[in-house]
């Protein structure tokens, strides 16, 4: 070998014994060498025994590399031939190993990857072989194992999907309890209302939380930890002040043991309040329970169609300032309305879906102390802008019909317009709190604009904070 090791001396005949040691370290150190001339012409050809690679290659020696070679692999070869040919008996080789794809006249296919070592003595160049079958068989498992985990992937969505429909369509009380926390995995919806009166989302709770007290904890968590199931039913004390009849049974999943609880309620299912649930479940208006904050803790299907949401879950938690058309500027008027006379009607915003749609709406609200904190129950009905424009002309036509005969169809437009302009000034205002920014937002005018009409109808000083 040569000092930098990249180049070593032609054997000469009389080194027979070296040449022998070199021929078997090449055949064990490499699935398979060649040796060329400087014309390329394949001087010999050195197979591993314990390659894969068909033991014979004689046919190939004498020939030129080019005609055991797919095209686009002797345009690549050619081209470390060209940089063999300049380079001196001392030069080294620095061209980076190549991967090169054989076919010959027999039928046979080969991808191997090439080292090149020149031979200084008299210009032949070592192609030194490593067999690249194992590696396409290893990336095609690989491309095969992505289709197969894809394809499950896209299974596994569309049982997600199906499941979360069965769930939310469902009328029976379910519960999916993991059997070794006692946590609840997913609940239906009438079992969400059932353990909560409010439908709030279960999921990650302890299910022994949802018991009136320690002694119906205790008798819940016993049941629920038998391991035969032996007792199969139970009569149990929720803290939501309902008892429960639970059936239970534990199946096996992929990873963990699972435990269907099935919910009874003991309550006369025609009773009052099961009544008001069912219409708020069947409601075509829109409603919401909203905490102080702007939270969301639930909501009806019309509700979720209306913002284009798939479940229960996706609405709890979130916020609805996000689906409201201007805001934090609805929010603020809608709660301080509604805290400062108890309800709200007829005010007209936009929601926003999550598919970035905007439908006109009239909002009411109303609010509730639940345990303790204050929430706005909120419904939301369509009110399409013809509708709307229509219905508002219905309203006034009675007063305007009164100024017929006292003044002249000019005059009573003129008034009429900067009365009812003067008023929804005046009530945005109001409803706003003085904010004019918001009130411009509301009225659709650019806040110059709002400045002008104030000074018109002498209310400047009424709002100025400055």
């Amino acid at each position: 070998m040569t000092p930098d090791g990249s180049s070593f001396r032609l054997l000469t005949a009389e080194a027979a014994d070296t040449m022998d040691v070199l021929s078997a370290v090449l055949r064990r150190a490499t699935d398979l060498t060649l040796a060329l001339r400087r014309d390329g012409t394949i001087q010999a050809a050195i197979l591993n025994p314990q390659s894969d690679i068909a033991s014979n290659l004689n046919h190939w020696i004498g020939h030129h590399i080019n005609s055991v070679l797919t095209i686009e692999s002797q345009e690549k070869l050619a081209r470390v031939l060209e940089e063999t040919s300049v380079l001196s008996q001392s030069g080294t080789l620095d061209t980076p190993p190549m991967e090169l794809n054989h076919r010959d006249s027999a039928g046979l296919s080969l991808a191997l990857r090439y080292s090149f070592v020149k031979v200084s003595s008299d210009d032949t160049l070592l192609l030194l072989g490593q067999d690249l079958a194992s590696v396409a068989e290893s990336q095609q498992a690989l491309v095969r194992a992505q289709q197969r985990l894809e394809t499950e992937m896209r299974d596994q969505r569309e049982k997600d999907a199906l499941f979360s429909v069965l769930k939310n369509r469902s009328q029976n009380a379910v519960v999916f309890v993991n059997s070794a926390t006692l946590r609840i995995m997913d609940a239906t919806l009438p079992a969400q209302r059932l353990l909560t009166n409010l439908g709030e989302a279960v999921n990650g709770k302890s299910m022994r939380s949802f018991a009136a007290n320690e002694a119906e904890e205790e008798r819940l968590a016993t049941f629920l930890n038998s391991p035969n199931m032996e007792q199969n039913r139970i009569d149990v004390v929720l803290a939501s002040g309902s008892t429960a009849t639970i059936t239970a049974e534990k199946v096996r999943t992929a990873r963990d043991f699972v435990t269907v609880c099935h919910l009874n309620s003991d309550a006369d299912t025609s009773s009052v309040s099961d009544v008001w649930a069912e219409m708020a479940r069947t409601s075509p208006d829109a409603l919401v329970l909203v905490a102080s904050d702007g939270v969301m803790k639930t909501a009806n299907p019309a509700f979720l169609d209306l913002c284009e949401k798939r479940s229960i879950a996706d609405v709890t938690g979130a916020s609805i300032i996000g689906h409201l058309g201007r805001g934090q500027v609805d929010w603020s008027v809608m709660s301080d309305m509604t805290s400062e006379h108890n309800l709200l009607r007829h005010y007209q915003t936009t929601m926003r879906t999550d598919h970035g749609a905007k439908i006109p709406v009239s909002a009411s609200a109303a609010t509730l102390q639940i345990n303790g904190d204050l929430m706005l129950a909120l419904a939301f009905r369509d009110t399409p802008p013809e509708f709307s424009a229509e219905d508002a002309a219905l309203r006034d036509a009675e007063s305007v019909a009164e100024l017929v005969g006292k003044a002249s169809l000019k005059d009573i437009v003129s008034q009429t317009t900067e009365v009812i302009e003067k008023i929804c000034i005046e009530t945005a205002i109001k409803m706003t709190k003085n904010n004019r920014f918001a009130a411009a937002e509301m009225l659709n005018l650019s806040r110059q604009s709002l400045y002008v009409k104030l000074r018109k109808y002498g209310l400047i000083d009424k709002t100025d904070l400055d």
